[in-house]
């Protein structure tokens, strides 16, 4: 996956090659991005129904945090708003080129947006009109409300991350929730040993990051023997 000099962090897929196989990948290059857009064509392996296929795509967009001192400062939404805005609406145009391209209105965009449900990163997806449109929703208006946060931050929950699906494949949707074993942990138990004590740390899924994981079911037509 690419990455802008100076981060670490970017995305990445895995899957099981034996069941599914991948038909295209591509990277989002639109300078906004710090952590461009990770994008794959999925569908069953052996399978030859153009609905069996399945756009991901995997986004990071800039953090609350580091913030200037003039320009796209915290004016209610934290810092770098404006950015993670402009990168909403460059992932847009992004899935909508590549649904074009492949033929498919299966699309999901997921990862750290860094942007609470109602923010402008987000609703952003809801009033997109670019002709053709996909139309979108956000799966994770669908958990439960008292589980609905993927991160706590000095014992104040949020949730930071986020799936937008197209509307085709949102109809396709049967379940989504965010699997509670890393935010609610204590940071002693993390997966970063640098502050901690060696001691602490276990070989076991909690705390395997400080944010949780969004698990999403999706149900599609089984491949043709």
């Amino acid at each position: 996956p690419a990455r802008r000099a100076g981060d670490a962090i970017r995305q990445a897929f895995l899957y099981d090659p034996a069941r599914v196989e991948v038909t295209d990948a591509r990277s989002d290059g639109d300078p906004i991005h710090l952590r461009p857009p990770q994008a794959i064509t999925v569908r069953h392996r052996g399978a030859t129904d153009p609905h069996s296929a399945l756009i991901l795509v995997a986004v990071h967009h800039r953090s609350k945090g580091s913030c200037p001192t003039a320009g796209d400062v915290d004016v209610g939404y934290g810092c770098w708003n404006l950015v993670r805005s402009a990168q909403s609406d460059a992932v847009l145009r992004f899935a909508t080129e590549l649904a074009r391209a492949s033929g498919t209105s299966d699309v999901l965009v997921l990862g750290d947006l860094n942007a609470h449900r109602f923010e402008p990163p987000i609703t952003l997806f809801e009033r997109h009109d670019d002709e053709p449109s996909l139309g979108w929703e956000v799966l994770t208006d669908r958990v439960d409300e008292e589980r609905a946060y993927s991160y706590v931050h000095f014992g104040r929950s949020a949730a930071l991350d986020h799936a937008i699906a197209s509307v085709d494949l949102a109809a396709r949707v049967s379940d989504v929730a965010y699997w509670p074993i890393n935010a609610d942990e204590p940071p002693v138990a993390d997966y970063r040993t640098r502050f901690n004590p060696p001691g602490a740390f276990r070989a076991d899924p909690y705390r395997s990051s400080d944010h949780d994981p969004l698990v999403i079911g999706v149900s599609f037509p089984a491949p043709a023997p």
